[in-house]
């Protein structure tokens, strides 16, 4: 998608009141206004990977991503877009046994997040 200047490779969208509002495959959540040209100031970096899914109300937007982090956004006092709050969760695998796992990926997933080959 282009649009002015900005290219994104787009995930997820959704439309509140007057404003197109997308997370990227970059991570970037941005609000485009609908019935005006865009303000590049309303882009914001919020995911370390993909984004997943994004949904809007009461002027607060909540995105997700494949970095497993949730974010809340919105604006702050003066207009500016602004992350709220933001929530990672990882999967805990402390004492996990992977001894009989069959998939080298999930092996190293669960090696990565606490899990033990040997047990």
């Amino acid at each position: 998608m282009i649009h002015g200047d900005m290219k994104l490779s787009i995930v997820a969208i959704c439309i509140h009141d007057d404003q197109a509002i997308l997370v990227a495959e970059n991570g970037c959540q941005a609000w485009f206004p609908l019935k005006t040209t865009p303000d590049p100031g309303r882009n914001l970096a919020v995911h370390d990977g993909a984004g997943t899914a994004v949904t809007a109300a009461n002027g607060n937007v909540l995105s997700s991503g494949t970095d497993g982090s949730v974010a809340l956004t919105g604006p702050d006092a003066n207009g500016a877009l602004t992350v709220v709050a933001r929530v990672e969760q990882r999967p805990r695998c402390t004492g996990a046994r992977v001894k009989n796992m069959q998939s080298e990926r999930e092996v190293a997933i669960f090696i990565a997040n606490g899990a033990d080959r040997l047990l």
